[in-house]
């Protein structure tokens, strides 16, 4: 991947992980959204009905897209001290030993 393609995803994904309370809300919104297609399906499955049955399968499935990125940033956001540590491996085991020998 390029580095400019990488820079973006990541400038994305820390605003991602610092506005939890715009992801939660889209996380929500998108689940009512698929929650409320779902329930209209079962209700109206007695119609048999092509348009309405095609037109709130998509609405679900629009509501589940919508919801994904919210869930992706509630998740960096609660593993975002791991996720973005800027020290290797090995500055990792050095410091665990500093902290034996003190």
């Amino acid at each position: 991947m390029s580095e400019l393609f990488k820079n973006k995803l990541r400038a994305k994904i820390r605003s991602m992980a610092s506005s939890p309370r715009v992801q939660l809300k889209r996380l929500a919104l998108g689940t009512v959204i698929s929650l409320v297609a779902m329930i209209l399906l079962i209700i109206t499955s007695q119609y048999e009905s092509r348009i309405l049955f095609y037109t709130l399968s998509l609405t679900a499935i629009i509501g589940i897209i919508y919801a994904l990125p919210g869930y992706l940033g509630i998740w960096v956001w609660r593993m975002k001290d791991s996720l973005f540590r800027s020290f290797t491996l090995k500055d990792h085991h050095k410091n665990d030993s500093d902290n034996k020998t003190n």
